[in-house]
């Protein structure tokens, strides 16, 4: 080799030094701009407030209405205190059979519904079903079929119609009567008017 003593030991603490700064473990790069403050809701879509404080997002739990990131509405109507009145429905549809009267078990095949898209569901029960209205009055939903694969309770209009009682619809409710007295009001939630059983009475639409 050319290289003189002192070359050589210098080449050495270079080496050595390189070595070191390798093996020096490097700052971790930190996030600039820190916690975001506010955030977009994604339930209403303002700023300032997250899902889960938004006060329209509790008011809809509370009212039994969940939505979903992709905007699809899920209703939950599994509870006896809610009714959906339903003009299309030709029977009275119950989801608990222990509050049914005067009930019987039907027996497999005896009778089965369709429900919207095309699927047949069997009903396992049948009696009355009676219901204690916010307004004090009751109604005896006779024929109510028990029907454990469909999540909602129903009212058909058509089978109230035949027993006299009468419908005004305006500003999103639907106000049922008898004899020209007032029985319940049904509100508009996401293009379905449900009764509610725990709910007071906020609009009661008088006839003309």
């Amino acid at each position: 080799m050319d290289k003189s003593l002192p070359e050589l030991l210098a080449m050495l603490r270079t080496v050595e030094q390189n070595l070191k700064s390798k093996g020096k473990p490097t700052a971790a790069l930190k996030p600039s701009g820190g916690i975001a403050k506010e955030g977009t809701c994604f339930h209403c879509g303002k700023t300032g407030h997250w899902k889960r404080n938004c006060p329209k997002y509790l008011e809809d739990k509370k009212n039994g209405v969940e939505t979903s990131t992709s905007g699809i509405f899920v209703i939950n109507l599994s509870t006896s205190a809610s009714w959906v009145l339903d003009t299309g429905c030709i029977s009275h549809i119950c989801t608990n059979v222990q509050e049914l009267k005067r009930s019987r078990d039907l027996a497999k095949g005896e009778v089965d519904l369709r429900v919207g898209y095309g699927a047949k569901v069997a009903a396992l029960a049948v009696g009355t079903f009676v219901l204690t209205l916010p307004s004090g009055l009751i109604i005896q939903l006779e024929n109510c079929y028990y029907v454990p694969a469909i999540s909602r309770n129903i009212i058909s209009i058509a089978c109230l119609d035949k027993f006299g009682f009468s419908f005004i619809i305006k500003n999103n409710c639907c106000s049922i009567y008898l004899n020209d007295i007032f029985y319940a009001t049904a509100q508009m939630n996401n293009g379905l008017y449900v009764l509610d059983l725990e709910m007071p009475i906020n609009n009661i639409i008088t006839k003309g």
